[in-house]
């Protein structure tokens, strides 16, 4: 049994198929102690023992299936494909798992936005929206919402260069400027029409976060002026 627990702690085996009397740790100890650091382990018991009270210890530390002696091939056979699949089964569902994990957090800048406009648009309240800012990770302690628009001058071929790369190029500049001046910054874009809510932490003061705000825009306005030109040329 000792000489097992040190085994599963170096190789970190899928599948454990042990005895149940051994010298040192019986058989229950030894996969009880397992199953603290590697409680996924799937473990298949040999034993001779048949009684209730064994039949719960094993339920009850996790074990899979526990053979009575003698055992046949086409016995344990039946009973490691029947474990194989699930083995397969429960990694399929990780990697599905993990890959959209991966596409939600990838996307999680987007829905944070999207959030931002149901809020302006108050789309959201009460329950509904306490469950969205915790699912997004936004705590809202202070807040100012400014509205920036595109103004474009007569002769103005801003409009004739793909739109697209115009608002995208705004939004970005409006996420990474911003952000130096506020805890969190949520962009809702449309028609060349930008509503930010900039959150602010609850230590600074009504002042602090307004004087915050101006030197933002006042930064923005000429990151914009700059990349619109740029654009025009």
């Amino acid at each position: 049994g000792d000489e097992a627990l040190h085994l599963a702690k170096l190789h970190r085996p899928d599948i454990i198929l042990s005895d149940i009397k051994m010298p040192g740790l019986s058989g229950l100890e030894f996969v009880s102690k397992v199953k603290e650091y590697s409680p996924d382990v799937e473990v298949l018991l040999l034993t001779g023992y048949n009684n209730f009270n064994f039949a719960q210890d094993a339920i009850r530390i996790g074990i899979f299936d526990y053979l009575l002696k003698p055992v046949t091939i086409e016995k344990m056979r039946e009973v490691i494909g029947k474990l194989t699949r699930k083995i397969e089964y429960k990694q399929l569902k990780f990697t599905q798992y993990k890959e959209l994990q991966r596409k939600y957090e990838a996307a999680l800048p987007l829905l944070r936005d999207k959030l931002a406009s149901d809020l302006l648009h108050g789309r959201l309240g009460g329950s509904s929206l306490n469950n969205m800012l915790s699912i997004s990770g936004i705590r809202v302690d202070k807040y100012v919402v400014i509205v920036g628009m595109l103004e474009k001058e007569e002769n103005d071929d801003t409009v004739q260069i793909e739109p697209w790369l115009v608002e995208f190029g705004i939004y970005n500049m409006e996420k990474e400027i911003l952000k130096k001046y506020a805890a969190e910054v949520l962009v809702e874009t449309e028609n060349y029409r930008y509503t930010t809510l900039l959150l602010f932490p609850e230590n600074l003061t009504d002042e602090e976060c307004l004087a915050n705000c101006a030197a933002a825009c006042q930064k923005l306005q000429g990151a914009v002026y700059e990349y619109t030109n740029r654009l025009i040329r």
